[in-house]
């Protein structure tokens, strides 16, 4: 975290009186908007106080912790508009309020079917994609420049997961 700039803040979170295992299950970071489930952290207030910095937070009800809308994901497109990726089951499962407040976030907001990811696998969007961060650099030719590499995240969907559990799901019998 340092090496980035970042602050680390550690703490411990439960849902249904488990530990959650991962951040995914209860907030994502956006570039100007932080949506979490803050009433699942224990002594959130130091949480809360480092995201308020520079974050619009979003509380997140229990209710749409359980249905993945803490599992999206802010990426940006080759015009450098932010969009915001998600499940179809997140994006039905937003409170009114809160799925308003990402419309006027990000320019589109993306979603796609995965229920057989999230009931079967347990995860959901935010698992089915890794993102590359590197600093932008220039790769010299023969004969010319290429263009600066983008310092934005580079998103790599890796939808291979999904055709393979569907396929299988539906040849063993699953679906």
């Amino acid at each position: 975290s340092k090496n980035r700039g970042y602050e680390l803040i550690t703490f411990e979170a439960s849902l249904n009186k488990k530990s959650v295992y991962h951040t995914n299950v209860l907030m994502f970071i956006g570039s100007g908007i932080a949506c979490i489930a803050s009433n699942l952290i224990k002594d959130n207030k130091t949480v809360i106080s480092g995201l308020e910095k520079h974050h619009k937070i979003i509380e997140l009800s229990e209710e749409e912790i359980k249905n993945f809308c803490g599992n999206s994901l802010e990426v940006r497109d080759k015009d450098n508009n932010l969009i915001l990726l998600m499940s179809s089951r997140a994006y039905k499962n937003y409170a009114n309020k809160n799925i308003k407040e990402l419309h006027s976030h990000y320019s589109k907001i993306l979603h796609c079917n995965l229920n057989n990811i999230e009931n079967i696998g347990g995860g959901s969007l935010r698992c089915m994609i890794l993102e590359l961060f590197w600093k932008p650099y220039r790769i010299k030719s023969k004969r010319r420049i290429m263009k600066k590499l983008s310092t934005t995240r580079v998103t790599i969907i890796c939808l291979l997961i999904g055709i393979v559990v569907g396929f299988f799901g539906r040849k063993w019998g699953i679906f």
